[in-house]
């Protein structure tokens, strides 16, 4: 046996907890001033799809899930929506129904990438490219 004081733990950066962030903190950093006037000027639709996509990525952040992760599954998402959607032409009019569901719901998760990676501080080339290609 050796006795023997143990050996210190190297430090490690930690994040912030993100179940202690609050939704103005999160609010605040997801959907910035610039975002919001100019979001403002545009058709009720848009800041209505805001409202529901910030709310959806405050959601996803305390389930530790980040911007890069939704936008991977926008594009998942929009080739099922798009094989869905194509079964229309054999007459399967269920699966088209479900196919334009996903599509709708994907272009909904397009506020949700941004906002989550702004507010985790997060915001990068790569991700810009992956929301990319996105079906916007």
């Amino acid at each position: 046996m050796t006795g023997g004081a143990a050996r210190p733990r190297s430090p490690v950066a930690r994040e912030p907890n993100r179940l202690t962030v609050t939704w103005k903190e999160f609010e605040s950093k997801a959907l910035p001033e610039q975002i919001r006037r100019r979001e403002a000027q545009k058709n009720i639709f848009v800041p209505l799809s805001r409202w529901v996509a910030v709310r959806e990525a405050f959601v996803l952040h305390h389930l530790g899930v980040t911007g890069n992760m939704v936008s991977l599954f926008r594009i998942v998402l929009a080739v099922v929506a798009l094989f869905l959607y194509a079964r229309f032409v054999e007459g399967d009019l269920i699966s088209a129904i479900a196919g334009i569901l996903l599509m709708a719901w994907q272009l909904n998760l397009d506020g949700v990438d941004g906002a989550l990676a702004r507010a985790q501080d997060r915001v990068s080339d790569f991700g810009d490219a992956i929301d990319n290609l996105g079906i916007d």
